[in-house]
């Protein structure tokens, strides 16, 4: 394999964990909001420790 074809994979790679990581982040945040609604909470970032820790107190 060609050293330009070796680096487009590793480019390939990067870019598909990168949107991977952002489709992922963005299920996380859909669920914490959605934590939130159903605690009747508002959102913020110190009620990121309470959604964490909530399936661990059941």
């Amino acid at each position: 394999m060609p050293v330009d074809e070796a680096g487009q994979g590793k480019s390939d790679a990067r870019a598909a964990t990168y949107a991977n990581t952002l489709m992922a982040g963005a299920k996380d945040s859909e669920r914490s909001a959605r934590w939130c609604r159903m605690k009747g909470v508002e959102r913020h970032s110190e009620m990121l420790g309470l959604y964490i820790a909530d399936p661990a107190s059941r």
